[in-house]
């Protein structure tokens, strides 16, 4: 973790802070025997900057998804089209795997450490991914296009018999600007 996130993290448990400050005011204003509204007001002045930022950002980030929209639509009318030949792409699948420490009573932890069964205070889980590469021409010109699928490899090759062929969305300008459309596998 960098010292940005780090100071996101702290940043955003302060924001977590201050909207709990301002609900505990506003609950206590509303169990005591006369309702107080000084603290309700407290409170909801608190709680206010919070609320409207949440429902600020929710706003910018709606905007952004849709100007990144119109943008990838604007590419896709514009770019060059390339049809692409399914069964001519080379596939390697390949593995990851990771290891998590299993949360356990701390005791029971320490005797499997010390048995030899450390294994057990740990979960492996595997996961499965496809390197596609697929040989293009454009314009007399060969390159080569790399995707990663997540994906086991019959998958990807049930997958790619049946549709046959896609299509690859270049800038005419930029070759290192494409779209691989890929779609039909997730549907």
């Amino acid at each position: 973790m960098n010292i940005k996130e780090k100071l996101a993290s702290i940043g955003q448990n302060i924001l977590l802070g201050i909207l709990i400050l301002g609900m505990m005011f506003v609950l206590v204003g509303i169990i005591s025997n006369n309702i107080n509204w000084i603290f309700i007001a407290i409170g909801i002045v608190i709680m206010a900057p919070y609320a409207l930022s949440f429902f600020w950002v929710e706003k910018e980030v709606d905007k952004i998804e849709k100007q990144k929209n119109k943008e990838f639509q604007k590419f896709l009318k514009t770019a060059d089209r390339v049809h692409i030949v399914l069964d001519e792409a080379k596939i390697v699948e390949k593995k990851h795997t990771e290891t998590y420490t299993v949360t356990q009573d701390y005791r029971a932890a320490a005797i499997n450490e010390i048995s030899g069964n450390g294994h057990y205070n740990e979960e492996r889980i595997t996961y499965t991914y496809c390197e596609v590469t697929f040989n293009v021409s454009y314009k007399e010109r060969m390159f080569v296009i790399e995707e990663i699928i997540h994906k086991d490899e019959t998958s990807v090759r049930m997958h790619f018999y049946m549709q046959k062929i896609t299509t690859l969305y270049l800038n005419p300008m930029d070759k290192k600007e494409y779209y691989l459309d890929l779609t039909f596998i997730n549907s």
